[in-house]
C-alpha cells in the first residue's frame, strides 16, 4: 500500500464511485469506499485516512433537503473525529451531494468550522435538474490547497437540480456573509462564460452558463481556517483523461490532461509536503 490514503465517503443514495476511484487513483492514492454507517458505528474513523472525498449523488434521497440528512449525522455524531481531521491539516473534497452535505454539517461557514453555517444550497433558479457541462473561472487567491497553478477557465459537468448558493440574510438585503466570504479568500470557483467574462449578477447569462442562480455566481468555496476544505457543485473528477474534455476537436485535439486532474493532483502534493 502507499502511505496517502484517501477514503471515499459511501452511503446510501451516493454515485458516482467509478469516477472517484479513477480520480484519486491517477494520482497515487490507496483509496477505500468508508460506508457513514461504518464511522457511526466505530468501524472506521476518517482519522486513517489522509484524504476524504465526499462524493456525489443523491445522500438519503435528498430527503428533507438535499445533503440535510448526512450533514446532521456528521455535525450531531461524528464532530470529533472531522474536528481532529481538520486541525491535524487532513484534507476534504466535497463535490455536489458532498458539497451539500459539508454545507449542512457546518464545514464550510464563513467562521468556525463545525459552526453554524451560514449558506445553504437551494433549488436551482432554471426550476429543474441539469446534467451539462459549465465554465468554472478560479478566483481564489491562493488559501486553498486544491486550486494552486489554476489560470484559465475550467470545464467541469453539472449533476444538480439544488445547487444555488445562497448566504444568510442575503435576500433581506444583507450582505454581509458574502462579503465575509470574499474578505476570507473562501471563494474558489465562479460560473463565468466560456472566455472567462464576468456575468452580470442577474443578466440574462443566469440561466444559461449559470443555471443554478447562485449568488454573486458563486460555484465553489473552501474553509476558512486552512483552505484544506474544498466544496463544489460541478464535478472535477468527471475530467481526468485528456478524452474526456468536451472541447477538444480533430483538427485541435485534446489536451494534455482532463480539467479537473489538478485539483488532485494538488491534493496528493500537499499530502506529500505537509502530512
Amino acid at each position: 500500500m502507499g502511505k496517502y490514503r484517501c477514503a471515499i465517503l459511501a452511503g446510501p443514495g451516493a454515485n458516482c464511485y467509478r469516477e472517484s476511484r479513477h480520480a484519486v487513483a491517477t494520482v497515487g492514492f490507496d483509496h477505500k469506499d468508508v460506508h457513514i454507517y461504518d464511522l457511526l458505528g466505530g468501524r472506521d474513523d476518517i482519522n486513517n485516512y489522509d484524504f476524504l472525498f465526499m462524493q456525489g449523488g443523491f445522500g438519503f434521497g435528498d430527503y428533507v433537503r438535499a445533503g440535510g440528512i448526512e450533514g446532521a449525522l456528521i455535525r450531531r455524531k461524528l464532530a470529533d473525529q472531522f474536528r481532529k481531521f481538520h486541525g491535524d491539516g487532513k484534507i476534504i473534497l466535497a463535490v455536489c451531494n458532498g458539497f451539500q452535505k459539508a454545507v449542512q454539517a457546518g464545514l464550510l461557514t464563513s467562521d468556525d468550522f463545525l459552526g453554524e453555517s451560514d449558506i445553504t444550497l437551494y433549488y436551482n433558479d432554471c426550476g429543474d435538474f441539469r446534467d451539462y457541462p459549465v465554465h468554472l473561472k478560479h478566483v481564489n487567491n491562493g488559501k486553498c490547497i486544491f486550486t494552486r497553478g489554476i489560470e484559465d477557465v475550467r470545464t467541469f459537468p453539472m449533476r444538480n437540480g439544488q445547487g444555488k448558493l445562497i448566504t444568510k440574510g442575503y435576500y433581506q438585503g444583507d450582505r454581509t456573509i458574502v462579503k465575509k466570504l470574499f474578505a476570507n479568500d473562501q471563494v474558489v470557483f465562479t460560473y463565468t462564460d466560456p472566455d472567462g467574462r464576468v456575468l452580470e449578477p442577474y443578466g440574462d447569462y443566469r440561466r444559461s452558463w449559470d443555471p443554478t442562480g447562485s449568488v454573486l455566481h458563486i460555484a465553489g468555496i473552501c474553509d476558512k481556517e486552512k483552505g484544506t476544505v474544498l466544496g463544489l457543485m460541478p464535478h472535477p473528477e468527471a475530467r481526468i483523461d485528456p478524452l474526456t474534455d468536451e472541447n477538444w476537436t480533430s483538427e485541435r485535439g485534446p489536451k494534455s490532461e482532463g480539467d479537473g486532474l489538478i485539483i488532485f493532483a494538488n491534493a496528493m502534493d500537499y499530502c506529500k509536503s505537509e502530512l
